[in-house]
C-alpha cells in the first residue's frame, strides 16, 4: 500500500511538527521538542518546498538554553579551530577536505564528531592521529541522549577555547547549532554541503561557504542570506588513502566502460527518462557497457533496467568505496538524472574523464568548471549521444576530452590556499558567480514525483523519527504506517535470509 502525497499534505505535516516543537519546548519538554524539530528538518529535506525555517532555529536556541547556559569564550590572541561534523565518513561529504586544508595552513584545531559512523570513519581517524595538532572528540555511544552529547561539547569547547568554528553539519542535526547559540565570541562558517536541499541553522552563522553558483542563489534567494555572508570555495575530491581497486565484473575485454553512480533517488522521475538515456547509449555500440554504483536498496534500480532493451550489459556494482578506482579505470562518466551527481562528476573529471550529462533545471557546470569552461550540460539528447558516439568511436578524442576537464577542476593545492586566505581575512572571490535563475516550483515537484512515484519512503521517514509517537501524531495515516512496517519487515527477512 503506497500513498500519493500532494504539497499541501507535505506542508500540513511539516506545520504539524513544529506545532508540537514548539508546544513541547513551550511545557518544557525539551526531549519531544528535539526529535519533532529533528522529524520535521528531514520531513522538508526529503521534499524541498521551502529552505529554512527561522522557527525551528529559534525552538533550536530554546532547547540548547534549556539543557546548558551561555558562555562567553576568552580571545587569547591564540587562533584555535573547530571542525564539527555530524557524522563524518570516509571520502563523502567535505570532512576530509577542510581536516586536510587546516593541517595544510598548520592550524591548531578541535575535531568534534556529534553522531559518529565508527565503521566509515578509518581515514579521518588515522589522519587526526598522525597530525600533533588537531585534538578529537569522538561521541561513539549510540546510547548517549541529545542532551548529554551537548553538554559533553560545551564543556570540551570551555576547556578548548576556540575563536572560529567551521560546521559540517547533517541537514536536521540541531546539536552544532546549539553549541553556535551558547558559545560567544566564535566566528560561524558553515559548510554548505548540501546546498540543493533544505537544511536548519542559516540563522545561527556567520558564513557559508558555497561550492557553486545554484547553492549561492538558493542561499540568497530561499535562505535569506546576505552577500556579505557567502564565501566561494568549490572543493575537490578525495581519493582514498586504503582503498585499492576492487574489480569489476568478468566484461569484454575491448568493453567500453561507461560509469554512473550516486544515490538511487538521483535517477528516479521524469517518466524514466535516465533509464531510457541509458538504453540509447548502449544502442551507440555494442561494444559499450553500463557500470552502475550507489548506497543502499537496489531494488527499484534493479527493477527498472530490468526493463531495459540492454539490461544484459548493466552492471549494478554495490556501494563502492573505491569509487576512484572504479572512475579511473572506466572510460566515460554518465551524470545521473534529474538530479546531477557532484562529487561522481568531480571524480571523472579528476580522473581525466569525458563527461556526459543531460540536464533541465539542474548542470554540472558549477561543479567542475571552475578554472576552465569544458564540460558543457546538454539540453538536447540527440547532441548528447552525438558526443558520446565521438567518445567511444576516437579513443584519441576521448583522452583529450577528459585531460581538458582535469585541468578545469578544483584541486588539493588551490582549495588549500584559497581557505589559507580566507581564514587569514584575505578572502578574495576567484569565481564571480551570477546569481541563476531557479523555478521553485519544479524542483519542489520533482521531489514530489520521486517520493510519489519511486522512492515511497515518506512514512519510513516519519516512522523512523517518531517512532510509535507517529500513530498518535497522524491517526489518518494509520494502515500506511502498518503497510510500511510489514513491507520493510519483509525486506528484512529476505535480505537476512536471502529469500527470494
Amino acid at each position: 500500500m503506497t500513498k500519493k502525497f500532494s504539497k499541501e499534505e507535505c506542508i500540513s505535516i511539516y506545520e504539524r511538527f513544529v506545532s508540537h516543537a514548539t508546544i513541547s519546548v513551550n511545557r518544557g519538554k525539551t526531549d519531544y521538542a528535539y526529535n519533532d524539530v529533528k522529524a520535521a528538518a528531514r520531513w522538508a529535506y526529503h521534499f524541498n518546498w521551502i529552505y529554512n525555517d527561522v522557527r525551528l532555529d529559534n525552538i533550536i536556541r530554546r532547547i540548547g538554553r534549556l539543557w546548558s547556559k551561555p558562555f562567553e569564550l576568552k580571545l587569547d590572541g591564540k587562533k584555535r579551530y573547530l571542525l564539527i561534523d555530524t557524522h563524518g565518513v570516509d571520502n563523502r561529504g567535505l570532512t576530509q577536505q577542510y581536516m586536510r586544508a587546516l593541517m595544510a595552513m598548520e592550524a591548531e584545531f578541535l575535531f568534534v564528531s556529534v553522531e559518529p559512523n565508527v565503521a566509515e570513519q578509518r581515514d579521518i581517524r588515522s589522519e587526526l592521529a598522525a597530525y600533533p595538532r588537531a585534538s578529537t572528540l569522538f561521541l561513539d555511544n549510540k546510547k548517549m541522549m541529545p542532551r548529554q552529547r551537548l553538554e559533553i561539547i560545551v564543556d570540551v569547547v570551555k576547556q578548548y577555547q576556540p575563536q572560529v568554528a567551521i560546521g559540517h553539519i547533517f541537514p536536521w542535526d540541531p546539536i552544532p547549532f546549539m553549541l553556535f547559540d551558547l558559545a560567544r565570541g566564535m566566528k560561524i562558517y558553515n559548510i554548505n554541503f548540501t546546498d540543493h536541499a533544505f537544511w536548519i541553522g542559516s540563522s545561527f552563522i556567520d558564513y557559508n561557504i558555497e561550492f557553486r553558483a545554484y547553492g549561492m542563489t538558493l542561499s540568497l534567494e530561499a535562505r535569506h542570506l546576505q552577500i556579505k555572508q557567502i564565501i566561494c570555495l568549490p572543493y575537490y575530491p578525495i581519493k582514498p588513502i586504503y582503498e585499492p581497486f576492487h574489480g569489476f565484473p568478468d566484461l569484454p575485454k575491448d568493453s567500453i566502460k561507461i560509469f554512473t553512480g550516486g544515490s538511487f533517488y538521483k535517477m528516479m522521475g521524469d517518466n524514466d527518462l535516465f533509464f531510457k538515456l541509458c538504453d540509447s547509449l548502449l544502442d551507440l555500440s555494442p561494444r559499450v557497457v553500463l557500470l552502475v554504483a550507489g548506497p543502499g536498496d537496489d531494488s527499484q534500480v534493479r527493477g527498472k533496467i530490468s526493463t531495459m532493451r540492454n539490461s544484459t550489459r548493466v552492471y549494478l556494482i554495490g556501494d563502492r568505496r573505491d569509487v576512484n578506482e572504479v572512475v579511473k579505470h572506466c572510460d566515460l562518466y554518465l551524470n545521473t538524472y534529474p538530479l546531477i551527481g557532484g562529487l561522481m562528476s568531480q571524480y571523472a573529471a579528476a580522473n581525466s574523464k569525458p563527461i556526459l550529462t543531460y540536464g533541465k533545471e539542474h548542470k554540472v557546470e558549477g561543479v567542475v568548471n571552475h578554472f576552465s569552461n569544458n564540460v558543457k550540460t546538454f539540453f538536447s539528447i540527440e547532441e548528447l549521444l552525438a558526443y558520446a558516439r565521438r567518445c567511444i568511436d576516437d579513443e584519441n578524442f576521448r583522452i583529450e576530452e577528459g585531460e581538458k576537464n582535469k585541468i578545469g577542476v578544483m584541486d588539493e593545492e588551490r582549495f588549500n590556499s584559497i581557505f589559507c586566505e580566507i581564514f587569514n581575512d584575505k578572502y578574495v572571490d576567484y569565481f564571480h558567480w551570477d546569481k541563476m535563475s531557479i523555478d521553485y516550483d519544479v524542483i519542489s515537484n520533482l521531489y514530489l514525483d520521486v517520493e510519489n512515484n519511486y522512492s515511497n519512503t515518506a512514512f519510513k521517514i516519519l516512522f523512523s523519527s517518531l517512532k510509535i509517537r507517529a500513530l498518535f501524531m497522524f491517526p489518518q495515516y494509520t494502515l500506511y504506517f502498518f503497510s510500511t512496517c510489514i513491507h520493510e519487515g519483509l525486506k528484512f527477512i529476505s535480505k537476512k535470509f536471502h529469500v527470494s
